[in-house]
């Protein structure tokens, strides 16, 4: 019997929470965003109510002067004085009274961005009011300025400024430069941040360096559900410069192909002339010598300069021996100069430190390495058997 009541007792409970009257707000379709020229359906409706003469009302709410109305049919066919102004612009019929707290918004347009409410305030018992957002979306594409100068110059402050005009809704931003975020290393400036037209602006003081030089920018701003983005590549001028060229580079002069190699940078690229040390013939254009250029799109350059010995005219070993000088030279002026010398690896069993090192040498230093462990180890071993 007891069990019995149990199950009444909730059974009773279930039915009046279930059959509490409550408020509805739909929009139809229901979206977050509106692209211009949708047709919304926006109903407000009871359920659940045991009073029939109770009513619900249907609300509009300017988002930006904040006024509101009670859509009605007379609001939307004889508007009064002071009525929401998208009411009075309502000549060719776009807001349709379909019948009591129904309203049909035909090509929808960005002034129609407001708020609608669903309430009941004549009801006996007092119900929540439902709320809902009608945002209609107009989209802009970000832009990237560049001052005061164009290209950047290296250690020069520069103003990088990323702006979107005369768009809605705006909802979040991102700054990148090769994919690196720096959105914290700028500032961010939203005008009228409730209703159309927003404007959006980024800004950062950098000081480029060189290897800013064509890398890119990225500013993305997410505008109602989708995401706008603006590139750019920037160049940067900065001065010609040697970035590795040993001064000692080693060659095995028993093979037959052998190469050296010079790597520089500089915006605009600078001119890079080889030149023999002794008599200070160019080795461009020189039989059996070829000079290829690496370039790595970020104003560094390899030269790397191979020698043929079948095809020199020259004699090979001592084209080597005499060795070479580079120079580096920007709008026809000498800006440094750089003497390499050649070290026949065949020969040196320690390449010097500037040059890095054969693989030879390291090949023989680890078979000596291995050799004095092996060594120790059989040392120690016999040292333990005699105690």
């Amino acid at each position: 019997m007891l069990v019995l009541s149990i199950v009444l007792f909730l059974a009773s409970v279930h039915l009046t929470h279930t059959s509490r009257t409550v408020l509805k707000l739909t929009f139809d379709p229901d979206e977050a965003y509106y692209p211009q020229g949708s047709m919304i359906e926006i109903r407000c409706e009871m359920f659940n109510a045991d009073d029939t003469d109770e009513s619900p009302q249907l609300w509009y709410v300017d988002s930006k002067t904040g006024k509101s109305a009670q859509i009605t049919r007379a609001l939307l066919n004889k508007p009064v004085e002071n009525s929401p102004d998208i009411f009075k612009r309502n000549h060719n019929g776009r807001f349709e009274y379909v019948k009591q707290n129904h309203l049909r918004i035909r090509h929808v347009i960005l002034d129609d961005t407001s708020r609608y409410e669903c309430s009941c305030p004549d009801c006996e018992e007092t119900l929540e009011k439902q709320v809902k957002e009608l945002h209609v979306i107009k989209l802009a594409e970000p832009k990237w300025q560049i001052e005061p100068d164009w290209p950047m110059r290296e250690y020069v402050n520069s103003r990088i400024k990323c702006t979107v005009d005369d768009f809605y809704p705006y909802i979040k931003h991102k700054v990148l430069r090769n994919h690196y975020d720096i959105t914290a290393e700028g500032y961010s400036l939203l005008l009228n941040a409730k209703a159309y037209p927003q404007k959006f602006s980024w800004k950062a003081t950098v000081i480029p360096t060189a290897d800013w030089h064509n890398s890119t920018i990225h500013c993305a701003v997410t505008i109602g559900d989708s995401q706008h983005w603006a590139v750019k590549t920037l160049q940067v001028l900065f001065a010609p410069r040697f970035d590795m060229c040993f001064e000692e580079q080693v060659i095995n002069k028993t093979q037959q192909n052998a190469s050296i190699t010079c790597t520089y940078a500089g915006n605009p690229k600078p001119e890079f002339i080889w030149f023999r040390k002794t008599d200070g013939t160019p080795l461009a254009g020189h039989t059996g010598i070829t000079i290829n250029t690496i370039d790595d799109y970020h104003g560094r350059y390899t030269d790397v300069v191979t020698f043929d010995r079948d095809a020199l005219t020259t004699d090979y070993e001592q084209l080597l021996d005499d060795g070479f000088v580079v120079e580096l030279k920007h709008l026809g002026e000498v800006q440094e100069t750089r003497t390499i010398s050649i070290i026949d690896s065949f020969y040196s069993t320690n390449a010097p430190k500037s040059c890095g090192s054969s693989t030879n040498t390291t090949r023989d230093l680890l078979y000596l390495t291995i050799l004095f462990s092996f060594i120790m180890i059989q040392h120690l071993n016999s040292v333990i058997s005699f105690y």
